[in-house]
């Protein structure tokens, strides 16, 4: 569910405004069990048509998602040498990095009660964390939601602090902590950032939910080693890979708004420029805006990356 969910808000929010309604959308994931199954399901037979949106309003959104990001929004063919730059950008493994580091923690959720009927907590007592657990979720997106729209740009730095409360939750001093869970506000804070490499954040989003039942399987009822595990590749890695995303990707914005000043002295304002043939058979060039180029993010160096 969480991939499908970014995809489609990506194709209605500008990049901005990702980062701040990340926590809210967040809250459907956290603060809900039952419905999810069907819904994923669903997604993954629907078509993203929006019905809900008049011919007019679906343009609009796509205009003012091209116009802040001038990018393209969706390209259904692939090409190989796409394929080939994303493999050999590191940002792109940066995030693959992150995004399975960051799933190891993800099956916490679902050994939280095993756990504390190991730990002698009654089924009345395990309920009643549960559910305090999954409040404690929703008011820490919340509060992320609101950080993000007061103070956007460090989205890096914000799920470095939102990640505290999950370390310190690691020791349970005979006690089961609310922040013992997988931090809720940090999870779609890194998730927020990886917009651009959808295809390989599923793929370590896979293999890591596969990887991470097992590190329940012993060690029982404490299950030291696991939360170690747990607290160094999950907390700590995923949090050092995201900050070293942000220098690298600041790095390419400064240079690239440099760039883009010297452009627009020049009078160019990210024009792109396509080939078409006329009724005489001649080429014929015309200018285009450079969003509506199927362009990587490399290729286009009007592209501003959000941080």
């Amino acid at each position: 569910m969480p991939p499908a969910l970014e995809a489609t808000m990506a194709m209605f929010f500008i990049p901005h405004e990702l980062h701040e309604i990340q926590p809210i959308f967040w809250i459907a994931c956290v603060g809900s069990s039952i419905p999810s199954g069907l819904l994923a399901y669903a997604l993954l037979w629907s078509q993203s048509s929006a019905r809900f949106l008049t011919a007019r309003e679906r343009a609009q959104v796509i205009q003012r998602v091209r116009h802040a990001t001038k990018g393209v929004i969706k390209q259904k063919k692939s090409k190989k040498y796409q394929f080939y730059e994303a493999l050999t950008d590191p940002i792109s493994w940066l995030f693959f990095l992150a995004a399975f580091c960051l799933q190891l923690a993800n099956n916490l959720a679902f050994q939280q009660s095993l756990i504390l009927l190991d730990l002698g907590v009654g089924n009345l007592g395990s309920t009643l964390i549960t559910v305090a657990s999954g409040g404690f979720a929703v008011a820490v997106a919340v509060a992320a939601c609101v950080c993000l729209h007061l103070w956007p740009g460090y989205s890096a730095w914000w799920a470095t602090a939102w990640v505290l409360p999950a370390i310190a939750g690691q020791h349970w001093d005979g006690r089961a902590p609310l922040a013992s869970n997988h931090p809720a506000a940090y999870l779609p804070l890194a998730r927020g950032d990886n917009m651009g490499d959808d295809a390989m954040f599923m793929i370590a989003y896979g293999i890591s939910n596969i990887i991470s039942p097992q590190m329940w399987k012993s060690g029982g009822p404490r299950y030291y080693g696991t939360w170690v595990a747990q607290t160094i590749v999950s907390f700590i890695l995923t949090t050092d890979f995201l900050l070293t995303i942000r220098v690298i990707l600041a790095r390419r914005n400064k240079q690239r708004q440099a760039w883009i000043a010297e452009q627009a002295a020049l009078g160019n304002f990210g024009d792109g420029f396509i080939t078409t043939v006329d009724a005489d058979g001649n080429p014929v060039q015309r200018k285009v805006d450079i969003s509506v180029l199927d362009l990587t993010d490399l290729e286009n160096t009007f592209f501003i990356y959000p941080l």
